[in-house]
């Protein structure tokens, strides 16, 4: 990665899920390698954990958090021991139609969502990463009562970002709106550690590389996260996600490799980063 300068925008390019699949480590180490991605998050109760830390070692320019996951795939933790974040078979609900109501009814234990993310976060470390942020799958970690404990895990492991969704008003998705709101109600938890001032990608994501350099030429200054998740087909994703989304993926990743969009950025003198080369 290029030595950093001085400019007043930063822009973190993060691509999410690494882990998830072979097709999606691909994909991500490539967006690093040939395009304008410049860090991950690292999920590690997915299939493909082992091959993503593998890569990632090949990367050491690549700035790699955590990607706390209770939203699919199994625990990291033996399944008696989070009883009430898993199904019947075992895996946690994949559905935020059956988490959030849990959450508010409080028939999500708080401190198996604990137990768990720790474990998570100490596999990783394990496995010889330093995180440089967290975040989580389908952003359940800004759920309150969820994210004054991923602050206090971040803080006990000297992790010195974590999360939050501020996106522009004028792109708001439902999904957007509520996590912005969360985000507003988590600022409680937060002090000590350096969030983001805005998000991109969330509800606008990159489909072409105009609407892609436009949401990039209007960044305010500071810090901006923009959030994608890059991929390959491959069999576990054909089966994991739906095909409309599959597409989306697909555009992202051959928009993310495109020199010309690291060089637009160049040109509107966004410092292109990852977190552990900010503050």
């Amino acid at each position: 990665m290029t030595k950093i300068k001085r400019f007043s925008k930063f822009l973190v390019v993060n691509a999410d899920d690494f882990g998830w699949s072979e097709g999606v480590n691909r994909a991500i180490e490539d967006c690093f390698k040939e395009g304008v991605v410049t860090s991950t998050s690292l999920t590690a109760n997915a299939p493909a954990f082992k091959d993503a830390v593998f890569r990632a070692k090949k990367m050491p320019g690549l700035g790699v958090g955590v990607h706390l996951n209770f939203f699919r795939f199994s625990p990291v933790l033996p399944k008696q021991e989070v009883r009430s974040l898993i199904n019947k078979e075992g895996l946690f609900f994949a559905d935020l139609r059956k988490i959030v109501p849990k959450l508010i009814t409080r028939n999500i234990k708080i401190k198996e969502i604990e137990k768990e993310l720790r474990v998570q976060i100490e596999k990783i470390l394990e496995s010889g990463i330093n995180p440089t942020h967290l975040d989580s799958e389908n952003h359940l970690h800004v759920w309150p009562s969820v994210f004054e404990i991923v602050c206090r895990l971040a803080k006990e492991y000297n992790i010195k970002f974590v999360r939050i969704i501020k996106e522009d008003p004028f792109v708001f998705s439902f999904k957007s709106i509520v996590l912005n709101q969360l985000s507003k109600i988590d600022k409680k938890y937060y002090q000590n550690l350096i969030t983001i001032n805005n998000t991109i990608g969330l509800s606008e994501r990159p489909g072409k590389t105009k609407q892609t350099k436009n949401l990039i030429k209007n960044l305010p200054e500071r810090l901006t996260e923009f959030i994608v998740h890059p991929i390959y087909r491959d069999n576990f994703l054909s089966k994991t996600i739906s095909t409309s989304e599959l597409k989306i993926r697909e555009q992202e990743t051959n928009i993310l490799k495109e020199k010309s969009l690291r060089e637009f950025i160049r040109k509107e003198k966004i410092n292109l980063i990852n977190f552990k080369n900010y503050g």
